[in-house]
């Protein structure tokens, strides 16, 4: 990834006002530039990224208990190097999915408005990607929008979470029913993070880089294969680890891009992996993390396919065999009943405005649309699980 440092930060907007009998219209235009840098630790004495981009005369730092244990005294000690960094705010916030919810962005606004954080401030978020939402969302809020800088430490924050200008909070039980639209400043991708991340939380970034591998790169898909079953032992921690952080977050941002704020379509390929996954976080109170989920779902959707006879059935069991070498699970939780992830589409259906648009592949890097709902039945969902179940050894 190149030093996207070169590049002037845009944020401006333009509008003009019309006028007619009785009538008035206002047309607008929005720029925002967010950006994107893989680097190493810019935490570290020898780094002088923070310096570049943080205003410590208006700076909160929020990082969550484990940063804190891992890294916090390196954090405050480079924040104190910096001109004026004895201004800079630190606050620890306990997130979890299960309290994912609007209340732990109010408490960043509370924190924020206890030390009269001004409107041109930077918050600045440093932990996995809940922590990156509630925060994010809580930038976006604050006085109508505040700049946010987000800095990942886990993988699947650094591929997913922290890539897109998205900010969800679950809401009365249900995944990510709030949030907004609503870019960082910038985002800075760590992979040295990963050396001491839980083995459990790499599980989870795996399902959501084979997911940028299977919609568009076949060549991820390759590496991946050839990491997964030592991932958990070398953290990404070579070349090809890093390569792999690399072209996922460059795949996604090369899908993104297309319908950032998904006001053309909502049929959108990342949405592979994310349809039956929410309900069956939600329906084992989250004991089923994110990423575990979205294996399941990918998994699921590959045997709708190959069932279909879109996918051949030996690159479906390709695609399983590598979510389980990686240590991922690919069958359904007892406690999901068939009936209810069936029905849960309905909800999908109404974030998607009315279609189901499930993403399934079609070979490694390409993928096809299941659009309407009516189109897939309970009794072929419950064929795919019972699939899965049969072939778990």
């Amino acid at each position: 990834m190149s030093n996207l440092m070169s590049f002037s930060n845009r944020w401006h907007s333009a509008s003009e006002l019309k006028q007619g009998d009785n009538c008035y219209a206002v047309s607008t235009t929005l720029s925002r530039e967010y950006k994107i840098l893989l680097s190493g630790n810019i935490f570290s004495e020898d780094s002088d990224l923070l310096e570049t981009v943080v205003d410590t005369d208006s700076a909160m730092v929020i990082y969550t208990p484990t940063v804190n244990t891992l890294y916090g005294e390196a954090i405050r000690r480079k924040f104190s190097q910096l001109k004026g960094g004895e201004r800079v705010s630190f606050f620890e916030l306990a997130v979890t999915e299960k309290n994912k919810e609007i209340e732990m962005s109010l408490e960043v606004c509370r924190l924020a408005k206890e030390i009269n954080f001004p409107r041109n401030g930077q918050i600045i978020a440093v932990g996995g990607g809940v922590c990156l939402d509630v925060v994010g969302f809580a930038a976006s809020i604050y006085r109508r929008g505040v700049k946010c800088i987000k800095v990942p430490t886990t993988f699947i924050g650094m591929i997913d979470a922290a890539v897109g200008i998205k900010n969800g909070i679950n809401y009365e039980g249900k995944k990510s029913v709030l949030g907004s639209f609503y870019p960082a400043e910038y985002t800075f991708v760590c992979p040295g993070f990963l050396n001491t991340l839980a083995v459990e939380h790499l599980k989870a970034g795996f399902a959501e880089a084979i997911k940028i591998a299977i919609i568009k790169d076949a060549t991820l898909f390759g590496k991946l294969v050839n990491v997964s079953t030592h991932m958990n032992e070398e953290k990404l921690q070579s070349a090809i680890g890093w390569e792999v952080v690399d072209r996922s977050v460059a795949g996604m941002l090369m899908e993104l891009s297309e319908n950032l704020y998904e006001l053309d379509s909502y049929q959108r390929y990342v949405d592979f992996g994310h349809t039956f996954s929410p309900h069956i976080e939600s329906a084992t109170n989250y004991k089923v993390s994110h990423g575990e989920a979205v294996a399941i779902d990918i998994a699921l959707s590959a045997v709708i396919s190959a069932q279909r006879n879109l996918l051949a059935w030996d690159t479906c069991q390709v695609i399983i065999d590598t979510l389980k070498s990686a240590g991922l699970s690919v069958t359904v939780p007892a406690e999901v009943e068939t009936v209810a992830l069936y029905e849960s589409l309905a909800a999908i259906v109404a974030h998607r405005a009315g279609a189901l648009n499930l993403v399934i592949p079609v070979t490694i890097g390409t993928v096809a649309y299941i659009e309407h709902w009516c189109e897939l039945s309970c009794g072929q969902l419950q064929q795919a699980v019972t699939y899965l179940e049969s072939h778990d050894d």
